[in-house]
């Protein structure tokens, strides 16, 4: 995957996790999401993100140690995503 792809893949992963926490925290409006990550598996390109009050299991770390903030937009949210997302080692092995 060479510089542009990838900044593509986060773009997109970006927007889909930007969407669903805003439909999540629209339906709990004191929930505390936060962004976890866990290192790509053999074969995969890239591990995506989730956005979740807990980790689903002992694979997945914190990417942030800051919530996803219900006072944000939709795009405020994603460009944090995507700004985390570039710290993260969640690119796979080609």
């Amino acid at each position: 995957m060479n510089a542009d792809q990838t900044r593509e893949s986060i773009a997109c992963i970006a927007d889909t996790i930007a969407d669903a926490w805003f439909k999540d925290q629209c339906r709990d409006r004191f929930a505390y999401f936060y962004l976890w990550y866990r290192l790509a598996k053999p074969g995969e390109k890239i591990s995506i993100p989730i956005h979740s009050v807990d980790p689903p299991n002992d694979e997945y770390k914190l990417a942030s140690p800051h919530r996803l903030s219900p006072a944000w937009t939709i795009n405020q949210c994603k460009v944090f995503i995507q700004d985390t997302m570039k710290t993260l080692p969640i690119l796979g092995e080609e």
